[in-house]
């Protein structure tokens, strides 16, 4: 109990803002990806086909 205790307030104290961070990038990153690739693939499989 007392390693779980200590790993997580240790988890959140630290990487918070950077978990934070990741995370958002993360999202936006994907969310952008995305719809990107799919307007990407339905003209390069147009031109292609």
């Amino acid at each position: 109990m007392k390693l779980a205790s200590n790993s997580v307030a240790t988890v959140e104290t630290e990487p918070t803002d950077t978990d934070i961070v990741q995370v958002e990038s993360t999202d936006i990153t994907f969310e952008t990806d995305e719809p990107a690739l799919e307007e990407v693939d339905l003209p390069m499989a147009s031109l292609i086909g």
